[in-house]
């Protein structure tokens, strides 16, 4: 949980939570990307930002990004190589291929160099 604290003090950063179903060899999520779709939509028509990232491999994102760019706000893609849908990456202008590394890098105390 420390690493989800930290994310959280981010600036403009909002952590979204899913629910977890099945068993625990089949777990799922439920409902997270009905969360990140609507806040996508609704803050570009309350003109909230200009460009948002997501964060995400899932093809099902595809309309949604599709309908951000129709409100004038711009969707940049960051996503990890293994499972990216053709169908998001042919709808964002602009991705990012992300490493796990950066992620525990946002959350790594800094040492200071120097005396």
């Amino acid at each position: 949980m420390g690493y989800f604290d930290n994310i959280r003090k981010l600036n403009r950063v909002s952590l979204k939570y899913a629910r977890l179903e099945g068993t625990r060899d089949n777990l799922r999520e439920k409902n997270l990307d009905t969360q990140l779709v609507t806040d996508m939509l609704v803050l570009a028509a309350q003109n909230a930002y200009d460009t948002a990232i997501l964060v995400a491999n899932d093809g099902d994102y595809a309309s949604a990004v599709a309908g951000v760019e129709k409100l004038g706000r711009h969707i940049e893609l960051g996503h990890f190589r293994k499972g990216l849908s053709h169908e998001l990456r042919a709808v964002c202008k602009i991705a990012h291929p992300l490493r796990k590394s950066f992620f525990i890098d946002l959350t790594t105390p800094k040492t200071k160099t120097g005396s």
